[in-house]
């Protein structure tokens, strides 16, 4: 629990103004890469952890393992927002002793735009049993998901080389593999998905330029 919640915590700003306590363990580690071994710097960033702390219901460990001469691969950078999206929806949905009441009347600013990658995102709108309307192409690309009139529509999402994409919507995992596939150096404020960006979609982007992303 000292690691989410205590003064020197490594995830203790994954839950500051969390509605529950959660209890962790954040972790890194350099991998090697085949025949490579250690020199491409590539690190498996992992967080494990339970919830709530004090009456424990649902435990996650996640894994992730980034791309070489990742920015950003410690364990509560990578994998702990994406541990902290997922307590946040169970604990809104399943867990005992939540004002049902209240839950309702709370607005989620994410439930009308998702975006990411379209495998990924299939994935989730099918467990979750979520139809839509399929407008784009190929299954190996980026899409987004809007909801106009109760009806969800999917949208190919552009990603050109110089050209910066809109990233609103987007998990953390997926926002930062974009940004620095484009050579973007990365900084992020906040958990959850991509709620606003300092560099505007559309704008001509040079490698190594600097990108803010702020998270809700």
């Amino acid at each position: 629990e000292g690691v989410c919640h205590s003064e020197y915590g490594t995830a203790r700003r994954l839950f500051q103004n969390a509605a529950y306590k959660a209890a962790g363990k954040t972790g890194t580690s350099l991998v090697a890469d085949g025949n490579r071994g250690y020199a491409d710097k590539i690190y498996q960033s992992s967080f494990a952890g339970y919830f709530p702390a004090e009456n424990p219901q649902y435990s996650c460990i996640v894994v992730i393992r980034n791309k070489p001469q990742a920015l950003k691969f410690y364990g509560a950078d990578v994998a702990g927002p994406v541990f902290r999206e997922i307590a946040d929806r169970l604990y809104a949905t399943y867990v005992r002793g939540v004002d049902k009441k209240t839950n309702r009347n709370q607005s989620d600013s994410s439930f009308f735009r998702y975006a990411g990658y379209k495998q990924d995102l299939q994935l989730v709108t099918n467990k979750l049993n979520i139809r839509f309307k399929d407008s784009t192409g190929r299954a190996d690309e980026w899409m987004q998901l809007q909801s106009v009139n109760k009806q969800v529509y999917a949208g190919k999402l552009p990603m050109q080389q110089q050209k910066m994409p809109a990233l609103k919507g987007m998990a953390l995992k997926d926002a930062v593999y974009a940004c620095e596939n484009m050579g973007l150096k990365v900084q992020v404020r906040g958990s959850g998905k991509v709620q606003q960006q300092s560099v505007l979609a559309g704008q001509t982007i040079a490698k190594g330029q600097l990108i803010q992303l702020e998270l809700n």
